[in-house]
């Protein structure tokens, strides 16, 4: 096997590695790669952690990929080129959909199922009408942080909606929906996020196919993804999935408060186990789904997000206060585990606005 180096000893670095040691290149990682202040471990899945200041002994004949965020990646690899490497690849958002998008396919194949993006299915033929409706929400809000260069152009599809609207005087011009009309539960938005507009959509919205995604990411379809979803009775549509590491309960606990994980795994009293110890994770509380389908994940979803509120209750910390949304992106892998013998599902890559 032919070894490399990953620079970074945090959770991209890590999932880098397993697709990485996953893929058809036949690599094997010979370490991980840091030059910070951070306390950092000494191995990871039995590779070693090697601090760069203080080892003088390396290969740098070896590839390094650098598996950190891309702000990083032009210093990181002026970094490396002072210490004589010369192959090194940043693992940037075409990398790492390559390589995420191989080691699912594998992942697929060796439990007898296959995996598809939206560009793999069949559209309508030529002047077959497509009476489908479809609309995706947009997620939006008065904290939204201003983007650098706004270069996506929303779709016709598309439509803006405000969150967290009881909660504020302000309203954005750029929406057309607000998630305070009709019922609603806007006023939770603190804890729940995104998930105050899906429950607006799910209580309001009459399209045949309903979506979400957020301000800074949205899918990228084909120009005809309806026609697509209807030709081949798709029921949903996900994000390409990640990685993580060591499992999705575990990851949550080390990102969260665990015992808020143990309450909601008390509620469900069914297989979740099953799926929160693996490492597929479908992220950002986005998907695209059949009318039907968003209702009865929705039906499901919510009685179990609300006796999660009501046992927990709020939390100082703003950032962990927003368990129940975290939750929920859980709980969308979950329902997914749960009826995937059911439910037609394609994939599809998102953007990410800076």
């Amino acid at each position: 096997m032919k070894k490399v180096y990953v620079f970074g000893a945090h959770s991209r670095a890590r999932t880098t590695a397993v697709y990485l040691c996953s893929s058809d290149m036949g690599l094997s990682v010979a370490a991980f790669l840091t030059d910070n202040d951070e306390e950092n471990a000494k191995e990871i899945d039995g590779i070693p952690v090697i601090d760069l200041r203080e080892n003088t002994e390396l290969d740098t004949s070896l590839t390094v990929y650098i598996g950190t965020r891309g702000v990083y990646f032009d210093d990181v690899i002026m970094r490396l080129k002072k210490l004589g490497f010369r192959e090194i690849l940043p693992v940037n958002v075409e990398l790492d959909t390559r390589l995420r998008t191989d080691y699912f396919k594998r992942t697929f194949a060796s439990e007898g199922r296959e995996f598809r993006k939206i560009y793999d299915v069949k559209a309508a033929s030529a002047g077959q009408d497509d009476k489908h409706t479809a609309c995706i929400f947009e997620v939006r809000s008065i904290y939204d942080k201003a983007l650098d260069i706004d270069t996506y152009e929303k779709q016709s599809y598309e439509h803006s909606i405000q969150v967290g609207t009881a909660l504020t005087d302000v309203r954005l011009p750029e929406c057309e929906f607000f998630d305070n009309t009709g019922e609603n539960i806007s006023e939770k938005n603190k804890q729940l996020c995104e998930i105050t507009a899906l429950y607006w959509i799910w209580k309001h919205a009459e399209e045949d196919l309903l979506g979400l995604v957020h301000y800074r990411r949205h899918f990228l379809l084909p120009d005809d993804w309806v026609s697509r979803m209807r030709v081949s009775g798709v029921d949903i549509l996900l994000p390409t999935p990640i990685y993580f590491g060591p499992s999705i309960g575990e990851n949550y606990r080390f990102r969260h408060v665990g015992a808020d994980l143990d309450i909601l795994l008390d509620i469900l009293n069914d297989d979740a186990d099953k799926c929160f110890s693996g490492n597929m994770f479908f992220p950002c509380n986005m998907f695209i789904m059949k009318r039907e389908i968003l209702d009865d994940y929705c039906s499901w979803l919510f009685p179990v997000l609300f006796e999660l509120m009501e046992r927990v209750g709020e939390r100082d910390d703003a950032y962990q206060n927003r368990y129940p949304a975290f939750l929920a992106e859980r709980l969308l892998n979950l329902y997914c585990f749960k009826n995937r013998n059911r439910l037609k599902t394609v994939f599809a890559d998102k953007n990410f606005l800076r």
